[in-house]
C-alpha cells in the first residue's frame, strides 16, 4: 500500500536552504558578468487597476544571449536564487534582483520612481566592485568630455585639454552650475504626484548626475524655480539688482 504525505522520508536528504546573514549567495562561475540591463529594459508590469500589494520586485537571469524576468515578488528575490542554486553549475549563472526606487526614503518618503537593481547573484568580490567603481568613474569622466565638447562645438581632444587646463577650479564652476540645475530638478520632480512625469524628472537627474546629460527644458525649468523662489523669500520694497550668469549654464541667477 502507497500512502501520500507531506512529511519527509528519514533518509531525505537536506532541501536547500536560503544564506544566513553574512553568508555568500551563489558560487562565482567562470568568466565576465554580463553587464547589467538598462533601465528601460526591465519595466514593472501593469498590473490590474484592483492590486493592493502588486509583485514589484523582479529577479532576471541571463540566459547567455540576453536577460530575462524569472519571476515577480515581494522583496527577497536572493532567497529564490538560493533555492535554485542559481550560480556556476546551476541553471543560470548570473542573476539580479530588481526592485522598486525610492529615492527619498531618508526623507521617509515612499513615492516611487521607478526601479533599480537591488543585488548581483552570486555576489560579487572585492575586486569586481573595484572595477565596477572604476568603470563608472571612467565613464562619468568621457561623458563630461562629450558633453563639453558637444555644447561648445569643440572636439574631444580639445575638450579634455579644457579640463585639464583649467584644472578644478574649472571643475567647480561646471559643478555649480549642474547643482543649480539638479536643485532646479529636484525641487520640480517633488512637487510632482506618483506616476510617469515624475519618474521621468528623477530619470533626467540621473543622466544629469552621470551622463552630464541637460534635459531639453533644463534652461527654462531651473530658470522658472529661481525666480518662483527668490521671489517668494524677497522682501517687500526691496530693490532689484544686477543680473548674473553663471559661466557653465548660462542660467540667470536675479540678486535682490
Amino acid at each position: 500500500m502507497t500512502t501520500d504525505t507531506y512529511l519527509m522520508a528519514p533518509d531525505a536528504p537536506a532541501p536547500p536552504r536560503p544564506p544566513a546573514l553574512g553568508e555568500e549567495h551563489g558560487t562565482l562561475a567562470a568568466g565576465l558578468r554580463p553587464a547589467s540591463p538598462d533601465r528601460s529594459e526591465i519595466p514593472e508590469p501593469a498590473w490590474y487597476r484592483g492590486a493592493k500589494h502588486p509583485l514589484n520586485s523582479s529577479l532576471i537571469v541571463w540566459t547567455g544571449s540576453g536577460w530575462r524576468t524569472l519571476v515577480h515578488t515581494h522583496w527577497r528575490s536572493v532567497n529564490i536564487t538560493a533555492v535554485l542554486g542559481i550560480g556556476a553549475g546551476g541553471p543560470y549563472e548570473w542573476a539580479e534582483a530588481w526592485g522598486p526606487r525610492h529615492p527619498d526614503r531618508d526623507m521617509h518618503d515612499w513615492t516611487q520612481e521607478g526601479r533599480e537593481l537591488t543585488h548581483r547573484v552570486p555576489e560579487t568580490t572585492y575586486l569586481e566592485r573595484t572595477e565596477l567603481f572604476d568603470a563608472a568613474r571612467g565613464a562619468r569622466e568621457d561623458a563630461l568630455v562629450d558633453a563639453l565638447a558637444g555644447r561648445g562645438g569643440m572636439s574631444r581632444e580639445q575638450a579634455a585639454a579644457r579640463l585639464a587646463e583649467g584644472g578644478e577650479k574649472y571643475r567647480r564652476v561646471l559643478d555649480v552650475g549642474q547643482a543649480v540645475i539638479s536643485r532646479a530638478l529636484h525641487t520640480a520632480r517633488r512637487d510632482l504626484p506618483e506616476g510617469p512625469e515624475r519618474t521621468a524628472m528623477r530619470q533626467a537627474l540621473d543622466d544629469l548626475m552621470y551622463r552630464h546629460v541637460l534635459p531639453a527644458d533644463a534652461e527654462r525649468i531651473a530658470g522658472e524655480r529661481l525666480d518662483s523662489e527668490i521671489e517668494s523669500s524677497r522682501s517687500p520694497g526691496r530693490p532689484c539688482g544686477a543680473v548674473v550668469r553663471w559661466p557653465s549654464t548660462s542660467l540667470r541667477h536675479r540678486i535682490r
